[in-house]
């Protein structure tokens, strides 16, 4: 069974069912089909991955799309239920996904969420929490939603090329928005969803989930590694580790940074344990393989490098009053 997704005005989604296999297929208004693996789908365009690489489609000229697995159908679907505050429904289409798929983390991360927030609340209870959070950030007169995010979680936005940037984090929000976030680091993911080509405006609306706030940030660092015989300690000492200051683990999201080690280069450009290695030197790692990642940085021992990292925050904000 496979999903069928409708792009109505070139934005919105209608599901339906029907048959197909194999890859993801992309149908053109003019007739063309375009197969391959729909690897990011934005508010505009979506990105899919072909035997000849990447192409990025507007959805302006897409009559249909269809999935190759119910797994990714359900997860637009539980998508598009959270943001219409369709809790209880999202729960129980995340929980089909993961009988799906038990690997897919995105939908055991908000399943594992939604269980404890619906366990915790009565339906009235639900309805309180998600009104009083849009009117915290929605009973501002004359306030932009940018503005209201700011009021909000004390967090300022500002335009960027393709994804909205951190202007400013305010000490009218959380103390954790600080620790977490840096001025012009950019916002690709808001609750799951790609932010890219959206205004300011339309990324602060993102922000309207009952408690917490998930975000996905991408920032470019330049940390400048070691040689072999660097002078930091710590448990690591061998290697590839001794030149970037922490050990690295191949896992199906990515390359993920642990063990970062105090004083190291990563640490010391702000690079965490958690942390995705995204492009290395303006290459993207999702197609090198961990021996090409590790050599790359051996070649660069006493040099500055380019490191474009990915990290999942978690923002909770306050009530303000007044």
């Amino acid at each position: 069974m496979y999903k069928y997704i409708c792009f109505a005005t070139g934005i919105s989604a209608v599901l339906l069912f029907c048959s197909f296999s194999l890859a993801d297929t992309v149908i053109l208004k003019n007739g063309d089909r375009e197969k391959g693996l729909i690897l990011d789908e934005y508010r505009d365009r979506i990105v899919l991955s072909t035997a000849d690489g990447e192409k990025t489609i507007m959805k302006s000229a897409i009559r249909s799309a269809i999935y190759d697995s119910e797994q990714k159908a359900l997860m637009q679907k539980g998508r598009n239920q959270l943001k219409k505050g369709q809790y209880v429904a999202a729960y129980y289409t995340y929980e089909r996904a993961v009988e799906l798929n038990p690997d897919l983390e995105e939908a055991r991360e908000r399943l594992h969420y939604l269980g404890s927030y619906l366990e915790a609340k009565t339906r009235s209870d639900i309805v309180s929490d998600i009104t009083a959070k849009r009117e915290r950030f929605g009973s501002m007169p004359g306030k932009t939603p940018a503005q209201r995010v700011a009021g909000g979680l004390g967090l300022a936005l500002k335009p960027g090329e393709k994804y909205v940037l951190v202007g400013e984090v305010l000490d009218s929000g959380r103390s954790d928005a600080k620790s977490e976030l840096r001025p012009d680091d950019r916002v690709i993911a808001v609750w799951g969803e790609m932010a890219a080509y959206m205004d300011v405006d339309e990324v602060a609306g993102m922000f309207l989930a009952p408690g917490e706030t998930r975000l996905v940030i991408e920032r470019t660092v330049f940390p400048s590694l070691a040689s072999s015989e660097a002078p930091f300690g710590g448990l690591l000492s061998t290697g590839y580790r001794k030149i970037i200051g922490a050990d690295l683990e191949l896992r199906k999201e990515g390359v993920i940074v642990t063990d970062v080690m105090p004083g190291g280069p990563f640490e010391m450009s702000g690079i965490r344990e958690g942390d995705l290695l995204y492009r290395i030197n303006g290459k993207n790692t999702r197609y090198m393989p961990m021996s090409r990642i590790i050599n790359t940085f051996k070649n660069n021992r006493n040099r500055e490098i380019e490191i474009v990292i990915q990290r999942d925050v978690v923002l909770w904000g306050e009530e303000q009053s007044g």
